[in-house]
């Protein structure tokens, strides 16, 4: 059988995109990564152009199987957990032998009597029984532990015998096939920051990636992120030397990824519009090329609007009229960037409308349509069509008659292009961030909170890769009981709310010293483990916070309490500096009646604590102040770590 290098290559780039998938299953060991790998299989691989081969089509099965098993296992552990807290929860009650002897006699001092024997029994008993759970509890989590870790070696072991199976039919070099070593290290490359140093460490290990086209993309994005930084524009030896190895790692990506055995592939699109900026392709500059990347960029897209959007722009470069008025009627249609792209395409129409070629007609009906389909508030986007008997050379647009509808369109591409090269900066830098797993470790009181910070930390990790890790939520008490194993995992770990852990940490770690102290806020960020502590704010503070809040809800949107400013200013210095002397009095008279009379206990309690309780909930705004508090801490925290993008 005579097999060409191309056939080798795609056998080889195959199993190692299987490996780097069974590599992430196991570093990561999060549910939600799990899930996109199962539906990048089931949806995203191009089957026709996937080697045909049993040994493969085995362990791509064993993916899935290992993806199912382990998604069952997690449905198991949380029912586990309930069950354990269930079995807690009722271990009182259900070590007392006889609770109704309690209540047998009429005699306060029998009662007494007993009441002190079923405790004591009952006691003894919650020890022995909890001893007895916690044993379980273990026992049963460790045969779920020892199943995972045998289901991932039986993986492994699968993915030798693959590899093993394909160098033996398609003869590829050893080198092609990646380690899990090298995988590791290519992953560490790609969170360094600086882009030089990056770089470096990309290009050191270049000889073991030649049948892994990603790798060629990252090597040939860094270095055009160097050759376009204006911080290096005063070297153009430096400039030079880049563009030309941003070329280089383009050009091995364009051969390699002939055999892309995806069907969406974001960074494909990317490397075909970074290309077309590093050509310089325009309307007199090989227009043909230009059109033909944009049309990868486009193909592999899987319909993300910003892709799209850029390669409208990059149409508009190339004089491709018809096709940039396709994009930005797929923009407008689902109300993206309205602000500018109704202008554009508004403009693109009115064009064709005053050119008079064929397709004047269809351009005045679609203009027409424009107002049907965009909301009430961007229909003042649409430029109004110039007076009959415009010439085309002649025509400004009403709305900005100091520019040329091509000079606007130049000016909005400009911005677009900057801004892709910031927020790929920013992405770049906060990877280093989300590059392990994070899990939320809260007090029960704030589990709103922790939901909360839950989706924010969510929301900005998807901005960067949302194949990065997920965030997990985890109890006080859980992390205290699992501490060992959950630390072993080498995730990030961030307290909220004051705590034992929380003060052992400031000591530990920070000698007793914050990152940042004002408003009642307080964080503090170690490598692995960080801190969130809000606790209520002086009055000087108060307008502080509320201003600090605002500016920050400009860029990102913070839960801002509506009635916050019309809070009365004493009522805030009764909350929080004042001694609640009403309330102290209340719970006092509470505290006389069950001592004075202990026979009314349980018939007054109950109406005593629900007057508590509503007094609590009449207070409300304190609890709206914390959370405002550590959605303020939360930003302020990300933003310190370069986790945000705006």
């Amino acid at each position: 059988m005579n097999i060409s290098d191309n056939e080798k290559l795609t056998a080889a780039y195959a199993l190692n995109l299987w490996t780097v998938s069974i590599k992430q299953i196991i570093d990561y060991n999060d549910i939600n990564i799990m899930q996109q790998e199962y539906d990048s299989i089931m949806n995203n691989l191009n089957i026709e152009k996937m080697p045909k081969d049993n040994a493969l089509l085995d362990i791509i099965r064993e993916i899935m199987d290992q993806i199912t098993y382990s998604l069952a296992e997690n449905g198991d552990k949380k029912m586990i957990e309930r069950e354990y807290q269930h079995q807690i929860k009722n271990a009182i009650w259900s070590a007392v032998p006889n609770v109704g002897a309690i209540f047998a006699t009429s005699n306060p001092v029998a009662m007494g009597i007993t009441l002190a024997t079923q405790v004591g029994i009952g006691y003894m008993n919650y020890r022995r029984n909890k001893a007895e759970n916690d044993l379980k509890y273990e026992r049963t989590k460790w045969e779920i532990q020892k199943n995972h870790m045998l289901h991932l070696n039986g993986l492994q072991k699968q993915l030798f015998g693959t590899a093993w199976s394909l160098a033996e039919r398609y003869k590829f070099p050893d080198e092609y096939r990646l380690t899990e070593r090298q995988i590791q290290e290519y992953n560490m490359a790609l969170i360094e920051s600086n882009p030089i140093k990056r770089y470096n460490f990309l290009n050191s290990m270049r000889s073991n990636f030649n049948a892994y086209p990603p790798f060629w993309y990252q090597l040939g994005s860094t270095a055009n992120s160097i050759y376009q930084n204006e911080m290096y524009s005063q070297n153009l030896d430096m400039q030079a030397q880049y563009r030309a190895l941003a070329l280089e790692g383009f050009l091995k990506y364009e051969k390699l990824n002939t055999f892309n055995l995806l069907r969406y592939d974001v960074m494909t699109s990317a490397w075909a519009l970074e290309y077309i900026e590093l050509l310089g392709l325009n309307q007199n500059n090989n227009p043909e090329k230009a059109r033909s990347l944009i049309e990868i960029a486009i193909n592999y897209s899987g319909g993300q609007l910003d892709i799209v959007e850029l390669c409208a722009f990059a149409c508009l470069r190339i004089q491709d009229y018809n096709n940039a008025i396709k994009y930005f009627a797929q923009l407008v249609n689902k109300h993206y960037n309205c602000n500018i792209n109704t202008q554009i395409l508004s403009g693109l129409y009115i064009r064709q409308i005053l050119s008079g070629d064929s397709r004047a007609k269809q351009a005045r009906m679609e203009y027409n349509q424009l107002s049907y389909i965009l909301d009430d508030e961007d229909k003042q986007f649409i430029i109004p069509l110039p007076a009959e008997g415009t010439k085309i050379e002649e025509w400004k647009p009403a709305w900005n008659k100091a520019k040329t509808y091509e000079e606007y369109v130049d000016e909005q591409a400009s911005e677009k292009k900057q801004e892709y090269r910031r927020i790929k900066e920013l992405k770049d830098k906060a990877r280093i961030f989300y590059q392990k797993p994070i899990t939320l470790i809260y007090k029960p009181s704030l589990s709103e909170v922790a939901e909360y910070m839950k989706a924010v930390i969510e929301s900005y990790r998807d901005k960067v890769d949302s194949s990065l890790p997920s965030v997990s939520l985890c109890g006080y008490k859980d992390y205290e009981r699992n501490r060992v194993e959950k630390e072993n995992n080498e995730g990030r770990f961030i307290l909220i709310g004051d705590s034992v852990i929380a003060t052992k940490f400031i000591k530990n770690i920070n000698n007793n010293e914050f990152d940042f102290d004002k408003y009642g806020i307080r964080y503090a960020v170690n490598e692995s483990k960080s801190l969130i502590i809000a606790s209520p704010p002086k009055n000087s503070e108060l307008d502080g916070l509320i201003c600090l809040a605002k500016e920050i809800n400009e860029r990102h949107p913070i839960k801002i309490p509506d009635d916050i400013e019309s809070i009365n200013f004493s009522f805030m210095k009764e909350m929080f500096e004042g001694t609640f002397d009403d309330v102290e009095s209340f719970v006092v008279r509470v505290l006389a009646s069950i001592v004075g009379f202990p026979l009314l206990v349980l018939g007054q309690t109950a109406e005593n604590l629900l007057n508590i309780v509503q007094f609590a909930k009449n207070t409300g705004a304190k609890k709206k102040i914390e959370f405002l508090q550590y959605c303020v801490g939360l930003y302020l925290f990300l933003e310190s770590n370069n986790a945000v993008i705006d």
